[in-house]
Order: C-alpha cells, then structure tokens, then sequence
C-alpha cells in the first residue's frame, strides 16, 4: 500500500447510525502491512462503530481500492 494514502480522509470510525466522523488517528506500517486507527478519546462501552477504508487508498501502482470496504463491531460492555 502507499502509506500517504492512508489517513484520515481514507480510513475512518463513525458511530453506528452517524455521519458524524469519530476522531482519530491513523498509522500505516509498511514492514507488515497493518493499518492502525487510533481514535482520540475511548470509545463508549456498549455502542456499535463503523469503520471504513475509502477508494482514496492506493497501492504502490497508485491503483485506488476498487470499492470502499467498511466492518461494524460493538465495545464490549
């Protein structure tokens, strides 16, 4: 993957439901190619997220990811 093109804009957590971007940071590492989102403050127990990588993410061609992917999960109370 180009690490420039994972940030922010192109990976995010939304609350279930919401539009409303959670803050976060992202952290790419290339040696094992893992993306960490790492929100601001601690999420609430008992609520369901939405986090998703957009079609602004690229590999190393430059080539964008051909369809936003996206996974819901719930903090454990």
């Amino acid at each position: 993957m180009d690490a420039s093109s994972i940030n922010p804009t192109t990976f995010q957590l939304f609350r279930k439901n919401s539009r409303k971007e959670v803050a976060a940071s992202v952290h790419y590492e290339a040696a094992t190619h893992t993306a960490t989102l790492d929100p601001t403050h601690s999420l609430q127990k008992g609520v369901s997220y939405n986090a998703v990588v957009s079609t602004g993410t690229k590999d190393l061609e430059g080539n964008p990811l051909e369809q936003q992917h996206g996974w819901s999960f719930t903090v454990s109370k």
